[in-house]
């Protein structure tokens, strides 16, 4: 198929590209949009159902196969920020895949893939937390490894100037671990936060 698709196409296919994902039906994608071209194919997967594109969308539900495929043959952006839901934050958070990989119990084999096809390690949320910021929330330590040993920055700062180092405060190792690669012991954010950290590293 040759022709330009219109809007409706385009979302009408998209929604059905979503359904496929909740139900984690890959093989329906790929028939959904073998017939279509690259450029086609892009135009879909970038369309944001529930604000929310496709390779995010499957990036959420942690679907490393449809992740691939979508990588592979629709040349999407993956650094397309997708509505990312906390109940307990008054407002939603616009992440990027990498992000949101970071919670995900396959996260650093999802981190991996999206690192192999171009995806910035410090890409930001629309409150500038970074990944990093994100993996030490979580006190997700291999997935922190991984990001700093490939050149995430452990410097950078929320929007509210909140640091890695501050999300990690609740294990001792992460923050020594943290600290021995550079982490700046003494953080001021915004919000009048100070951060003391007196970590024994042997």
């Amino acid at each position: 198929m040759s022709a330009e698709l219109s809007n409706s196409e385009i979302e009408k296919i998209a929604r059905i590209i979503h359904t496929c994902i909740d139900e984690d039906k890959p093989q329906k994608i790929i028939s959904t949009l073998c017939m279509l071209t690259k450029l086609q194919r892009k135009s879909i997967v970038t369309f944001k159902i529930d604000k929310r594109p496709a390779l995010f969308h499957a990036c959420l539900k942690g679907n490393a196969d449809i992740m691939k495929y979508l990588l592979k043959e629709c040349d999407p952006d993956v650094e397309q920020k997708g509505l990312f839901k906390i109940r307990t934050l008054e407002n939603d958070i616009e992440a990027p895949p990498l992000w949101c990989a970071t919670g995900l119990d396959n996260g650093l084999d999802i981190i991996k893939l999206l690192t192999k096809h171009g995806a910035d390690l410090n890409g930001p949320t629309n409150s500038d937390s970074t990944p990093l910021i994100s993996a030490c929330l979580l006190l997700n330590f291999p997935i922190v490894e991984f990001l700093i040993e490939h050149g995430a920055n452990i410097s950078k700062t929320s929007e509210k100037g909140y640091s890695c180092l501050m999300a990690a405060v609740a294990s001792t190792e992460l923050c020594a671990y943290l600290i021995s690669k550079g982490a700046s012991v003494n953080v001021s954010s915004l919000m009048d936060i100070r951060l003391t950290l007196r970590c024994t590293l042997s």
